[in-house]
């Protein structure tokens, strides 16, 4: 199963991702990185024994508050 984690780079999203990996789902992890650092990103890598594929985006906001 494809699965997105959002915020998968903070303490809960990357056990989480680490957990879900294991149990051979594909997971793609979204992270703005104000409470993570991009190093997890390479330890989950260790981790797991999958090499990441790296992907910054900037999103336009499409509705205004």
């Amino acid at each position: 199963m494809n699965i997105l984690v959002t915020g998968g780079l903070g303490f809960i999203g990357s056990h989480t991702a680490v957990k879900l990996i294991k149990n051979n789902h594909k997971v793609i992890i979204a992270d703005n990185l104000v409470n993570a650092k991009v190093e997890i990103l390479e330890k989950l890598s260790t981790i797991t024994g999958i090499k990441s594929t790296d992907y910054y985006v900037t999103l336009k906001p499409i509705f205004c508050f």
